[in-house]
């Protein structure tokens, strides 16, 4: 069941923890429909315009999701990082190095 979260708006609903959902209207575009994804949640899901989704039909549901996303651990990140310092690089703005 659909609640809504803000009454200002009338278009954000709660859809469980952490999660919402938004109505919207289809609208024809050519021989194709196409939906408006609010800046909000392409935001959420770190999604730009142009971004590369899959759009798939599940038990009469269209679900879009983002592809090639990837989410980045703490640990993966640290891996890079070794004891000795970095090598000095030369600064192309000052002609120092």
């Amino acid at each position: 069941m659909l609640t809504q979260a803000r009454r200002g708006d009338g278009k954000r609903l709660d859809v469980g923890p952490g999660a919402y959902a938004t109505r919207t209207v289809l609208k024809k575009r050519g021989n194709s429909a196409s939906v408006r994804i609010p800046k909000h949640m392409l935001e959420s899901v770190r999604l730009g315009m142009n971004g590369a989704v899959e759009l798939r039909e599940e038990s009469g549901r269209i679900v879009i999701e983002p592809l090639n996303r990837r989410d980045v651990q703490l640990a993966e990140l640290l891996e890079g990082i070794t004891k000795e310092p970095p090598s000095r690089k030369r600064c192309w703005t000052s002609g120092r190095q």
